[in-house]
């Protein structure tokens, strides 16, 4: 009887598979005790000082907010808005692309008819702003842009019915959009087809 077989089966290192069926004892490298350096640490604290010091001296980027305003830029994704043309008509066609692209589910349209018989527009059209997620995905798939995330941040509330965004609340002019649309045209040109 070998010594590993009087060795209790819990306290067995692990035995790795052996080509030839043989164990083989892994060994495990401990070292238990710290030299002087390890137990002083004073390497470790200098470092981290030395850190503290260089970025104590950089430029801050923290936002002095309500202050200083947000920076606002046609990258930011704000409150969804519907683009309102200058006669007054809607843009959106009821389609429904942006209800059913939504993975929050946070948009529904009430479809309703116009008195042109291709043309239809939203009787209703409700955004959740409790659900909504601000990703954008409403606005890649609607084909009028008609749907467009605006630059708008703050959105808190103090009740649960304000934040659900019905038709009226939504319309924003089109002319106060134009540098979004542009934005999204650059952005999303590499998914058009090239006009022959």
């Amino acid at each position: 009887m070998s010594g590993y077989d009087q060795v209790p089966e819990a306290a067995r290192p692990f035995l790795g598979p052996t080509p030839s069926g043989k164990p083989v004892p892994v060994k495990v490298l401990r070292k238990d005790r710290l030299d002087w350096k390890e137990k002083v640490a004073l390497i470790e604290i200098f470092k981290g000082m030395g850190f503290t010091l260089r970025e104590m001296f950089r430029p801050r980027f923290t936002i002095q907010f309500p202050e200083e305003p947000f920076p606002r830029h046609p990258s930011v994704k704000g409150r969804p808005v519907l683009a309102k043309n200058p006669d007054g008509s809607i843009r959106c066609v009821s389609c429904g692309l942006c209800e059913f692209v939504c993975p929050a589910r946070a948009i529904t349209i009430d479809p309703g008819e116009t008195s042109d018989p291709i043309q239809r527009e939203p009787r209703d059209f409700q955004i959740d702003m409790l659900r909504c997620i601000l990703c954008g995905m409403c606005e890649e798939a609607c084909p009028e842009e008609a749907i467009l995330m605006s630059d708008e941040l703050l959105m808190a509330t103090d009740a649960r019915p304000k934040a659900l965004h019905h038709l009226e609340d939504l319309l924003v002019p089109v002319e106060k959009l134009q540098e979004r649309i542009d934005y999204t045209k650059r952005m999303y040109r590499k998914w058009n087809r090239p006009q022959s």
